[in-house]
């Protein structure tokens, strides 16, 4: 993820919610973020956007499949 957008930062590319990235936060680090211990599926990581990869982070829901929009896609 890079601050390249900061009005899309923060976004999902998935589902469009809150990704709640460590990086986006004031005072937090990578070392704080959520995706550092969570295990995301290739099948997901395959829905991003071209345009999106490298530039925002999926949520957490849409990374662990709970997310019941992320069926749909």
């Amino acid at each position: 993820m890079t601050a390249d957008s900061p009005d899309k930062a923060t976004a999902c590319p998935l589902c469009a919610g809150d990704n709640n990235c460590a990086l986006t936060k004031p005072g937090q680090t990578i070392a704080d973020c959520w995706c550092l211990t969570a295990s995301i599926s290739p099948e997901t990581l395959e829905r991003i956007p071209q345009d999106q990869i490298n530039k925002t982070c999926i949520c957490q829901a849409c990374a662990t499949g709970t997310d019941s929009n992320a069926s749909e896609a």
